[in-house]
């Protein structure tokens, strides 16, 4: 075997093992890419086969999940230049990723019978609600109340729409002393969009909450207050800057997108820019694509984001060689369950996308590959190296 022939196979074992670097997923994409290594990567292929055993019994439905998070491995690597396939190799990328579910799904006894323990007790995932809270105190469940109109703040109609959205229509303020402030909150396990009275679309992530004005007619600013994780489509208006205040941190926009994760139990508060731009506490703006932490000693940090961050608000959990413990937080916030270790934290990293409707062991059943064992004990998932 000459050395490039080599170099792949040792490329196509490190991917079917999930222990390729990002350096090296690109070098394995590369040689994916030329036709001149068509005929070794199918020998690979078979080989690979020949070396599977019967599948385990698991649901189709969390095959194909799996299926697509490795699928769209190569859309999460930051690749100097877009891959495109020769015809007739794409084909066998898929039997490639195919066999890599072989990892998952073809028998290690061991592993089938104690990746995820007692199902009985399963958590459900999240759902689509939240409590708004009115400037006189008055709570509303909005689960609990029909779609119309609910109530008249600041000279805005507040009204909850048939697709399950908070939505405020702005009007006629006599002074701006009398402006309400309104809160939206979601628990562990809730997820709800709101229109604000200027337009804006914010989607609120679980376990946080959302403080804005009623109205934002004759304000200078367009000021809101974040805490957990928010998504926002900010209206233009070129003389009303909107600010995002979290406890750390400000964000100055006119109009664009960008997501906020600003939980108190993660180590940075991490503001990824999707499109148009923002200023970062009036010293860093960002450009679309960038990312910016800013950790818990106030240093701020730029990097190249994940274009994913705010996949979460479509319904997908999108990770990018994301610690376990990190993926871990995120589930635990959805299905609002407790995440306990029994041995050390597992120092475990993962690629792929969770479906945020699947239960909670049918979330787990994906993690399965870390080679970490889990177990549901009524509101607590037990997470163990054994």
């Amino acid at each position: 075997m000459d050395h490039n022939n080599k170099r792949l196979s040792e490329l196509f074992n490190g991917y079917l093992s999930q222990i390729n670097t990002d350096e090296e997923r690109i070098e394995f994409f590369d040689y994916v890419q030329d036709p001149f290594y068509a005929v070794d990567i199918q020998e690979l292929i078979s080989d690979a086969y020949e070396n599977q055993v019967e599948p385990v019994n698991i649901d189709a439905r969390i095959k194909a999940e799996v299926l697509n998070s490795i699928l769209a491995e190569k859309q999460f690597i930051n690749t100097p230049k877009r891959i495109k396939l020769w015809p007739g190799i794409a084909a066998a990328v898929a039997i490639i990723t195919v066999v890599g579910l072989g990892l998952l799904f073809y028998n290690d006894k061991a592993v089938e019978q104690s990746v995820v323990t007692n199902q009985a007790n399963d958590a459900s995932p999240g759902k689509n609600t939240a409590t708004l809270t009115l400037a006189d105190g008055r709570k509303i469940m909005l689960s609990n109340v029909k779609n119309g109109q609910l109530a008249n703040e600041s000279g805005s109609i507040i009204s909850k729409t048939v697709d399950g959205q908070l939505v405020y229509q702005d009007g006629k303020m006599i002074s701006d002393e009398k402006v309400s402030p309104n809160v939206l909150s979601t628990t562990r396990g809730q997820t709800y969009k709101v229109q604000l009275p200027d337009g804006t679309n914010v989607w609120l992530n679980s376990a946080s909450s959302i403080k804005y004005p009623a109205s934002f007619a004759n304000l200078k600013d367009r000021t809101v207050e974040l805490t957990g994780e928010a998504y926002f489509e900010v209206a233009k208006e070129k003389n009303h800057p909107f600010i995002v205040r979290t406890d750390r941190q400000e964000v100055r926009v006119l109009g664009t997108h960008f997501n906020i994760n600003s939980y108190k139990d993660e180590p940075a508060i991490v503001t990824t820019l999707l499109e148009g731009s923002i200023r970062i506490n009036n010293v860093k703006t960002l450009k679309p694509g960038e990312q910016a932490d800013l950790d818990k000693s106030g240093e701020l940090i730029v990097s190249q984001g994940n274009s994913d961050a705010a996949a979460w608000k479509d319904g997908k959990f999108r990770f990018l060689n994301t610690d376990l413990e990190t993926v871990l937080r995120q589930l635990g916030r959805w299905y609002d369950v407790e995440i306990k270790y029994e041995d050390a934290i597992p120092q475990r990293k993962f690629t792929g996308g969770i479906d945020r409707s699947l239960k909670a062991s049918e979330a787990l059943d994906i993690l399965r590959y870390t080679k970490v064992n889990f177990r549901i004990e009524g509101k607590t998932i037990i997470v163990s190296n054994k």
